[in-house]
């Protein structure tokens, strides 16, 4: 008859007494139970991380898509935004060139008129550039874009012959000084004319009137009425 096995000793349970511990030492897990439970713990960490940076793919992804949807918007925003800077510029400098004739003709006598006759007279196509106003003539210094229909040199001559047919210009006295040719990337035909004026005519105060110049006309009826000749 086999005798039973003795209990094995327990050399650390006095220490554990002594250090406030159970008597009885924790139950023993199996190591194949802890590498279960490592190996699970460890997979759920992965699959969260893996999850995490899908999502962050995904995220990137769309924003990605977002971007390139928006890219052909954008380039449309910043090419109506050069575009409009260039129409001020454009604006400014033309407003600015109308102030220079402006002051020039308002020294002129009838000068009010006289621009407004000139602004009638230009054809479409021509920037007038520069006036330059003296005692009996005006010299005038242009630019038409070449390109359009008609071309540069009939509208120059288009104007040569409006010129010559007002009233107030000396008979001959429309002359073309000078024609260049500009190429480039805006290519365009210069141009100056001399406008000679005949000091001894004067229009009308219906004229003067459908010119817009009534302030003048109004003077010109008072002077008039007074018998004072002008």
């Amino acid at each position: 008859m086999r005798e039973p096995a003795e209990a094995p000793v327990d050399l650390l349970r006095e220490r554990r007494i002594e250090l406030g511990l159970p008597a009885q030492p924790a139950p023993f897990v199996p190591t194949r139970l802890l590498l279960r439970r490592g190996a699970l713990l460890g997979g759920a960490v992965l699959l969260v991380s893996c999850a995490i940076t899908a999502a962050v793919n995904w995220r990137g992804q769309q924003q990605q898509q977002q971007l390139e949807l928006l890219e052909p918007v954008a380039q449309r925003v910043t090419a109506a935004e050069a575009k409009l800077r260039r129409l001020r510029t454009n604006t400014a400098a033309v407003n600015k060139k109308t102030d220079v004739f402006a002051q020039q003709l308002v020294a002129f006598r009838g000068g009010s008129p006289l621009l407004e006759q000139l602004r009638r007279i230009t054809p479409e196509g021509i920037q007038l550039q520069e006036l330059l106003v003296g005692e009996a003539q005006i010299k005038l210094l242009g630019r038409v874009q070449i390109g359009n229909t008609p071309g540069p040199l009939e509208r120059i001559n288009a104007l040569v012959l409006s010129l010559s047919q007002l009233p107030i210009t000396r008979e001959q006295g429309v002359k073309v000084i000078k024609i260049t040719r500009e190429d480039g990337d805006d290519p365009a035909v210069t141009f100056s004319v001399e406008w000679a004026l005949n000091p001894k005519v004067r229009l009308s105060l219906i004229q003067l009137q459908e010119l817009g110049a009534i302030g003048l006309a109004e003077r010109y009826r008072l002077i008039e009425q007074r018998g004072v000749k002008l």
